[in-house]
């Protein structure tokens, strides 16, 4: 991730040195590379880590009703499977033919 976040936060500074440059911003008496003056815009390696620290803990955060509601779902199906398993036994003990309908459910997503 910080990996990512490097490359993209480099292309976002050589867009904005291309922008300044194409405006007329640049000084003339020094004259830099367009990476070195990306790399300047560059914020600090403990600021990205905080920033991607809390963005991650914001998005699992975020997503922890729907996992509940998954593994509900999960819960729900695997109850369902097993009693239909149960019913099957229960009718082949009392000599009963097993039903022909197929259970039948929707997976989670």
């Amino acid at each position: 991730i910080v990996a990512r976040w490097h490359r993209l936060e480099g292309d976002l500074g050589r867009r904005e040195v291309n922008a300044e440059q194409r405006a007329g911003k640049k000084e003339k008496s020094v004259t830099l590379s367009t990476e070195m003056l990306a790399e300047s815009k560059r914020v600090g390696d403990g600021v990205c880590l905080r920033f991607l620290t809390h963005e991650l803990r914001a998005r699992r955060y975020l997503l922890l009703p729907a996992i509940r509601e998954w593994e509900e779902d999960n819960r729900r199906i695997s109850d369902a499977h097993r009693d239909f398993v149960e019913r099957q036994q229960a009718l082949r003990v009392v000599g009963a033919e097993a039903e022909d309908v197929p259970l039948f459910l929707f997976p989670t997503p």
